[in-house]
């Protein structure tokens, strides 16, 4: 409703004369940076809810893992089908558990999530440590490739939702230069090359120890 009657008055003054005094100019021109603060805080605002909702599931996939341990006594992928082979490491087939072993009334049909043109690929694993730790992990894609800088705000978005700030490099949400073969069969990520601070064009996931800090 406000930018209509921006455009009114500012087509009122068109035709009526044949040109701009240096007062309506000035007016134009602070009405026209007004509409582009309001533009450009609309986007900020919509991509804040973006890298929210992302946030939220991670802790989604979180509460899921958890879940199925209640229910089950193993972690998603922690077992054969079995159950035998239980170590409490993610070393398996976290998919299928979380799809049907752990009963869930509303699982996870796909590990992916797409917002704002970014697709996202969540993993269950470890980081092939020693000893090893079980992980939830982020990348853009199954390679997995590196970061942009849009896609990097979103990791430091999540790493300030747990941990409190966003550095990479400590806590239990951390960046990773590279990573294990991914297994989209199975949602799978066995390895993970934490080192250094959320840097575009070097960060390849987003890993977050949440079993242990």
């Amino acid at each position: 409703m406000a930018y209509k009657l921006i455009e009114v008055y500012i087509m009122k003054i068109i035709r009526s004369k044949k040109g701009f005094t240096l007062i309506e100019l000035a007016i134009v021109m602070v009405i026209i940076g007004i509409i582009l603060g309001a533009v450009l805080k609309g986007q900020d605002l919509i991509e804040s809810a973006r890298h929210k909702m992302l946030t939220n599931e991670v802790k989604r996939w979180e509460a899921l893992t958890w879940g199925c341990m209640d229910r089950r006594g193993v972690f998603p992928g922690d077992a054969a089908a079995d159950w035998s082979g239980r170590d409490g490491i993610i070393d398996q087939d976290p998919k299928t558990d979380l799809m049907t072993r752990c009963r869930f009334e509303d699982p996870p049909s796909e590990n992916t999530v797409v917002l704002g043109g970014h697709t996202f690929y969540l993993w269950l694993g470890n980081d092939g440590g020693t000893p090893k730790k079980n992980i939830i992990a982020i990348t853009k894609d199954t390679t997995p490739s590196v970061f942009n800088s849009a896609e990097i705000a979103y990791m430091e978005s999540i790493d300030t939702s747990i941990d409190g700030i966003a550095k990479g490099d400590a806590g239990r949400v951390r960046a990773a230069t590279g990573t294990g073969t991914l297994d989209g069969t199975k949602w799978y990520i066995p390895r993970a090359t934490v080192s250094g601070t959320w840097t575009p064009n070097t960060t390849k996931a987003l890993v977050y120890y949440f079993e242990k800090k």
